[in-house]
């Protein structure tokens, strides 16, 4: 390749690196009641995912939120070729993967950070939660699984990525990540503290949902589920209102969704 060739593909390089720089930096809301919306919002489905992930522990042994620890324990039992842990650890991480594809194909058409379709979403992860102690009554543990696995997967999909922020309600080891870059950052440039309010309380409320469903689950066991079911219901009909109230306000808010990008993360 000539000099000049050389030269031209740096500087076509640079620039594609600068702009993902500039499409992945973060933009915090600057409404109110919109960064309101999205505190109580997130910190809702982190304790729904916490109260989901310890109920399983608790009846079904295995978790469901996030895929790491089931990897771990996919990787022991092929070690120790432990055939009925494989396929329980397989359904769960082909459950999860399936609601991940479902978020991302419900969500996808959606850039805007209050597009009616996670509404929708969210009372189709309802569905799947009170699916699961049906499934489970009924005999068919495995389907019990694959469904709270499913709901985990779909709701880590649905807003895991607000403006460049990356917002994890599932599992939380890239939040204590960020959490931790962000107050080293600090002593370099100005902190939002909402953002970092918002890692924190995620964590919280994980935390506090997890504890609930470990209590609910000793004597209801998978029932316990029903609960997280019926606040997604809530939450997806609160969804639908606050949408409404935003686009009678600003109709603009209905036909240009195309702010936000987001991704599984």
């Amino acid at each position: 390749m000539s000099a000049y060739g050389v030269s031209a593909f740096r500087g076509k390089a640079l620039t594609a690196i600068q702009l993902g720089v500039r499409m992945a930096r973060p933009t915090f809301p600057d409404d109110p009641d919109l960064r309101r919306f999205v505190m109580i919002y997130v910190c809702v489905l982190a304790a729904i995912a916490g109260f989901i992930n310890s109920t399983l522990l608790v009846d079904l042994v295995y978790p469901v939120s996030h895929v790491s620890g089931s990897l771990t324990h996919f990787s022991m039992a092929v070690v120790e070729g432990d055939l009925p842990d494989l396929e329980q650890l397989m359904l769960i991480l082909l459950g999860f993967f399936a609601g991940a594809v479902l978020g991302g194909a419900i969500i996808g058409g959606t850039e805007t950070e209050t597009g009616r379709r996670y509404g929708g979403a969210l009372l189709i992860e309802a569905g799947l939660l009170a699916a699961a102690p049906l499934l489970d009554g009924a005999g068919l543990k495995p389907g019990a699984m694959i469904a709270a696995a499913s709901a985990c997967g779909l709701q880590n999909a649905m807003f895991s990525n607000y403006r460049g922020l990356v917002l994890r309600t599932t599992h939380f080891t890239g939040t204590l990540t960020d959490l931790g870059a962000l107050i080293g950052r600090s002593t370099h440039k100005r902190t939002d503290v909402w953002f970092a309010s918002v890692l924190v309380l995620t964590m919280l409320f994980f935390v506090i949902g997890g504890a609930l469903g470990a209590v609910n689950a000793i004597d209801d066991g998978t029932n316990a589920l029903y609960y997280p079911a019926g606040v997604c219901a809530l939450l997806g009909i609160a969804y639908f209102t606050y949408h409404h109230r935003r686009a009678a306000a600003d109709p603009e808010t209905d036909k240009s969704d195309h702010e936000l990008e987001f991704d599984c993360v």
